[in-house]
């Protein structure tokens, strides 16, 4: 884009404003590609501290070349708009309650939909069970807060929805295969 600059003598400023603007742009069009909100504020909470960050006109150029990317990526992978009303509207109910018991009963109820119908629906679109969806949506959250906090495990397991921290391990090392404390060593070593 070339942009006349907006803030005289400081073109950096100038650019840093139009990549702000264009992480916000960004935003919108994600949740417009069905993104859950979790999701796009954590991109563009990430992003807008970075790009006060940049010092270079070519940082700030490169970075806003991966914010692109990561709005696409994450609308292509976590989007909803792929899905039927139904489904979608079950994966943003589930992705808004991570921290909260989900049950199929609770979840088919909220969407006043019949249990064995959205069962078949959800595995059909979605290629997994609500269960297994549920699991790999807290542990991939888990696993997130695992490197980026130093809550403890039990601290993490009470933050994605499992009040038992033994039982959140098993589910952990089942879907991630190790265990949660493994995990954070190991991307910590990164």
């Amino acid at each position: 884009m070339n942009l006349p600059d907006r803030v005289k003598k400081d073109p950096l400023r100038s650019l840093r404003n139009i990549t702000i603007t264009n992480n916000t742009l960004l935003r919108v069009a994600a949740m417009q590609g069905g993104l859950h909100s979790r999701y796009i504020h954590s991109i563009s909470e990430k992003y807008a501290i970075l790009i006060e960050k940049m010092i270079t006109i070519k940082d700030i150029i490169e970075l806003r070349n991966r914010i692109i990317d990561e709005y696409c990526d994450a609308v292509k992978y976590r989007g909803t708009v792929n899905y039927s009303r139904r489904v979608s509207k079950g994966i943003q109910y589930i992705l808004s309650h991570l921290d909260e018991e989900i049950s199929l009963d609770l979840l088919t109820e909220e969407l006043k939909v019949n249990l064995s119908y959205f069962s078949r629906l959800f595995r059909q679109e979605t290629g997994v069970t609500v269960s297994q969806y549920i699991n790999t949506k807290r542990v991939n959250e888990a696993g997130y807060l695992l490197m980026h906090t130093t809550a403890s495990i039990a601290d993490v397991s009470l933050q994605v929805g499992y009040p038992d921290s033994g039982y959140f391990s098993r589910v952990f090392h089942k879907i991630k295969e190790m265990m949660p404390t493994e995990w954070r060593n190991k991307e910590k070593s990164f």
